[in-house]
């Protein structure tokens, strides 16, 4: 499977200056991000969702526990939208279909594009898992993604995910009388080769820093 993307870059010079240090799994990030669409079943099948684990001081995986309650919410809002998707069963009457809307997930799932070498949990990711990332002539990038029916759970996907799991397990079939098909696309934001502790970082600014609100005399305004 081949998938365009478009390349930007985030970097700042004052950045080469920053402190970078592997053994604290925060080596060097690329300056260049990546950004593309998938199909929410090709994005669930290819990455996997890392709980927050320890091993002796070395964190790896920066996701929330997994909520039912949140997946369900999700996938009635995609399917109804707001505030259909959130009426109690006993009201999911005809005479509130006037109620349904069309559920947009326009927010970007962040991820990671492992490299070659990288390691997880003590387990390498296999070479013909790699995803490869070409660029054309005058084109975008091309993302070619290898074919993978299923990993075994020695195996690494080729993707983490660092913020939207949510909205993935959303799609998952097992999950659902009624799944929401699986050619609905979802926008992808993708670094390549992020260290773990970026990641954690990373998570914390999207989920923690960017909702600080008004407190005392500190305002921070985010546009």
């Amino acid at each position: 499977m081949q998938i365009p993307a478009i390349r930007f870059k985030q970097w700042l010079k004052e950045w080469d200056q920053y402190d970078y240090e592997i053994s604290a799994h925060r080596r060097r990030p690329e300056p260049h991000i990546y950004l593309f669409s998938m199909k929410a079943a090709d994005l669930r099948r290819i990455s996997d969702v890392y709980r927050r684990r320890r091993d002796g001081d070395v964190a790896e995986g920066i996701q929330r526990r997994r909520d039912e309650s949140r997946t369900a919410r999700i996938q009635r809002y995609v399917k109804y939208g707001y505030p259909y998707g959130d009426l109690r069963a006993d009201q999911n009457r005809e005479e509130f279909a006037s109620l349904r809307k069309p559920g947009w997930l326009p927010t970007a799932i962040v991820v990671n594009i492992l490299r070659p070498g990288d390691q997880r949990h003590g387990q390498t990711i296999n070479a013909e898992h790699v995803i490869t990332i070409k660029k054309g002539f005058g084109s975008p990038y091309t993302l070619v993604i290898p074919s993978i029916d299923s990993l075994s759970q020695s195996q690494l996907p080729p993707l983490e995910v660092i913020d939207g799991q949510h909205r993935l397990w959303a799609f998952e079939e097992t999950d659902s009388e009624s799944p929401v098909p699986d050619d609905f696309e979802l926008p992808v934001v993708a670094y390549h080769g992020l260290d773990i502790a970026w990641q954690a970082y990373l998570f914390w600014s999207i989920n923690v820093w960017s909702t600080i609100r008004a407190t005392g005399s500190l305002f921070v305004s985010l546009g």
